[in-house]
Formats: structure tokens, C-alpha cells, sequence
């Protein structure tokens, strides 16, 4: 049983299109490019915060 959290979102247009097309181009769905750009903004975000 998967106890990941499930979320509407609303995206604009052009935005989803790029994530389709980088999900094609980078052979994932849709759900794993979503999980992986907020991973790497997170990322990013914790390293320009102080220790």
C-alpha cells in the first residue's frame, strides 16, 4: 500500500507542456518530473539558506 500524499494542481498551460515534453525527452511520467523539479528547488533552496 503507497502512503504518498495524492494533490490537485492547477499549472498553467505553457508550463505543462514543458514539463510533458521533459517527460518524454527524460523517458518519466508526468508524476516523476513534477517530484523531481520540486526536489531540486528544494535542493537549491537548502543550500542558500544558513546552517
Amino acid at each position: 500500500m503507497r502512503h504518498d500524499k495524492q494533490i490537485n494542481v492547477r499549472i498553467p498551460d505553457e508550463d505543462l507542456e514543458w514539463l510533458k515534453s521533459e517527460m518524454q525527452r527524460n523517458r518519466r511520467s508526468l508524476t516523476s518530473e513534477v517530484v523531481l523539479a520540486i526536489q531540486e528547488k528544494r535542493e537549491r533552496t537548502e543550500k542558500k539558506e544558513p546552517a
